[in-house]
């Protein structure tokens, strides 16, 4: 059962006409139902290999909290988006398989719960339920005890506190009278006068001192306060500590079980194994003597057909003779064909490149010409002149260099033609 909790205690206290001070303590401690978002990791095996598409179901009274199916590694990643903690039920179902569910599992956020099954044999239960049983509800309410103890001494402390900061406005109170007492004796007598002061320095004294303690009792309220904090914060790492040494507990006595049960169940496979083999060997004995009188007839038959394959080889042997010496024949000759084919094909390709770059040598030459022109004329400078004759040389010399790159492919082509 989980518990709310909500204890405040607070004191202000006033000022008077002749000081000023505040008090102010709060003690408050709250224990709730947190909601936050988890994930965690459920693996499926079976004999240490991994099962894929195991459907996943985790459910909290009767409710469906988070859905997953395991994939090639027999992993299912979950995630519940509000989680309010407590209990649940997690239930791991795969064809062929053994449902188990773990009843009263506890969660934490990236935990990962390993379970095992065993395909279904007969005679076993198709579900298996394994209880987990866990002390949360009643670690819950021992920590509610305990902290309704500390704001109890908290109240206590506060109670202290009120009792000093009333008698401290009863002395201001009464030094107030004093000092009214005083002024009128002043005016009546120097003798009254001469108490008055003498009673003004007690009050003052009286004072000094009630506001001493009263800082003392704020400052035990205040330390009361703290620890009443440092206490909760101990009591909840003891208690995310022990819910992890139980979840930790559980795990390995439900790993234990699973690993009993699967060798329960493997011993009494291989025993119905071990039967089913003795009755399929002796029937197939049975079979073998059946098949070796049958391969007896079948060898006569055989021999026959030998014979009779023998002969008609012989005959084909030398027709297959006259037809391998044709084939041959005919072969080398499409052969030479089809290498003087591909020969002409590419003689007509490279034909074909030196009239582009005949065409192209041709535009040169005609450029050449109309520098030659321009130099007889004298419409160029000597440096203009070098530069056009550069260019048209670099021209020349790429056009030289792609003829004597086509010459040399088809000298190749020669050879190889040969």
């Amino acid at each position: 059962m989980k518990k709310t909790i909500i204890l405040v205690a607070t004191l202000l206290l006033g000022t008077s006409s002749m000081f000023s001070n505040t008090i102010n303590t709060n003690i408050s401690t709250k224990i709730e139902n947190t909601i936050e978002s988890i994930s965690l990791r459920v693996s499926v095996t079976n004999n240490e290999k991994a099962i894929t598409g195991a459907k996943v179901t985790i459910t909290q009274e009767g409710n469906t909290i988070a859905t997953g199916t395991s994939d090639s590694k027999g992993i299912s990643n979950l995630q519940i988006s509000e989680f309010k903690g407590g209990a649940v039920d997690i239930k791991v179902e795969a064809s062929g398989f053994q449902t188990i569910v773990l009843k009263g599992a506890l969660l934490k956020n990236r935990a990962f719960y390993p379970v095992k099954t065993q395909k279904l044999v007969e005679g076993m239960e198709p579900v298996r339920t394994i209880s987990v049983d866990n002390s949360i509800e009643a670690i819950e309410d021992k920590s509610a005890d305990k902290i309704e103890k500390i704001v109890a001494k908290g109240e206590t402390s506060v109670a202290k506190t009120e009792e000093s900061v009333k008698k401290t406005e009863e002395s201001v109170k009464a030094k107030e009278e004093a000092e009214k007492s005083a002024e009128k004796a002043k005016s009546e007598t120097d003798k009254l006068s001469s108490q008055a002061k003498e009673t003004q320095n007690e009050t003052t004294k009286l004072k000094e001192e009630n506001l001493k303690k009263a800082d003392e009792a704020k400052a035990n309220a205040e330390k009361s306060a703290a620890d009443r904090e440092k206490a909760k914060e101990d009591q909840q790492a003891k208690l995310a500590e022990y819910e992890k040494q139980v979840a930790k507990e559980k795990a390995e006595e439900e790993a234990a079980e699973m690993k009993k049960e699967a060798e329960k169940q493997a011993k009494k496979a291989e025993s119905e194994a071990k039967d089913t083999a003795k009755k399929e060997e002796k029937k197939a004995k049975e079979e073998a003597a059946k098949l070796k009188e049958e391969e007896k007839k079948a060898k006569e038959a055989e021999k026959e057909a030998k014979e009779a394959e023998k002969e008609a080889n012989a005959k084909a042997k030398e027709k297959a003779a006259k037809a391998k010496e044709a084939e041959k024949e005919a072969k080398a000759a499409a052969k030479e064909k089809k290498k003087q084919e591909k020969f002409q094909k590419s003689m007509d390709k490279y034909e074909v490149a030196l009239k582009k770059l005949e065409t192209s040598k041709a535009k040169i030459d005609k450029k050449q010409n109309k520098l030659n022109a321009k130099m007889t004329k004298g419409k160029l400078t000597p440096a203009d002149a070098k530069l056009e004759q550069a260019k048209l040389d670099e021209s020349y010399a790429k056009n030289e260099a792609q003829v004597a790159k086509i010459n040399e492919k088809i000298d190749k082509l020669k050879k190889k033609n040969k």
